[in-house]
């Protein structure tokens, strides 16, 4: 990967989330980053693990980002998303012990490169890279490669037809900070003109540059409960206007 990281592992034993970050929130992203490890190192005074200061950060994720004005918004996604994603979305204990293993024994290495080309050289594929500060580039040999970059959201309106569609009809566009579809408060998806767009909701995922934090299930489930509860009270209000003429 570009920055040569990789998932951090969950805790044997799974702890209390720690910490408070909504008491005085945060504005700035490098006030955030200030505010985590200060809480970091608080937790390891305590004997907490990390892992559960990143639960807290987890659960009070939407607090947070609406904390944080636009250009720190994107700054923090600029800036630390990476890092923010190999800690909170983390693999088995097991499986963390043995890529140490493997790293230790020198069959396993994370590299920070770029990919500049694939090819087939007959016995796998020769893969060209540039190492992260280097200028040569660098052929490396592997019988297979897998592509685990994840899903691209700022690129949804390319990749998926059905919503290349809706941009095409300017329903939806990209939120500014590419992470999904721009969307209000309400949920309600916003087209190219600014404006939201009546009957158009945006539940989940594709929804993070507005609410933050939204990609595990049950932050994805407490969103779509939220825009079910909208458009329930949006149709009772028609509902009510509507029985009144």
């Amino acid at each position: 990967s570009r920055h040569g990281l990789r998932s951090r592992g969950h805790p044997q034993v799974r702890g209390e989330p720690f910490g408070d970050f909504t008491a005085t929130p945060a504005t700035t992203a490098l006030g955030l980053l200030e505010n985590i490890r200060s809480t970091l190192a608080a937790a390891d005074a305590g004997g907490v693990n990390w892992q559960s200061v990143f639960d807290q950060l987890r659960l009070q994720g939407p607090v947070i980002w609406s904390a944080l004005k636009k250009d720190e918004r994107t700054r923090l996604v600029r800036r630390l998303r990476a890092f923010w994603d190999v800690h909170r979305f983390r693999i088995a204990p097991q499986v963390e012990a043995v890529l140490d293993r493997r790293h230790a024994e020198g069959t396993f290495d994370n590299i920070a490169a770029s990919l500049v080309a694939s090819n087939d050289d007959g016995d796998g594929l020769a893969v060209t890279l540039r190492r992260r500060g280097q200028r040569q580039f660098e052929t490396m040999h592997f019988d297979a490669v897998i592509n685990t970059t994840g899903p691209a959201h700022g690129k949804t309106l390319r990749t998926n037809p059905a919503l290349r569609s809706l941009g095409d009809a300017s329903l939806i566009r990209i939120d500014s900070h590419g992470l999904g579809i721009a969307t209000g408060r309400d949920s309600r998806a916003v087209g190219p003109d600014g404006e939201p767009v009546p009957g158009l909701f945006i539940a989940g995922p594709l929804a993070r540059g507005t609410f933050g934090e939204l990609m595990g299930l049950p932050e994805v489930a407490r969103h779509a409960q939220a825009v079910a509860s909208e458009i329930e009270s949006r149709l009772g209000a028609l509902s009510s206007i509507v029985s009144g003429r």
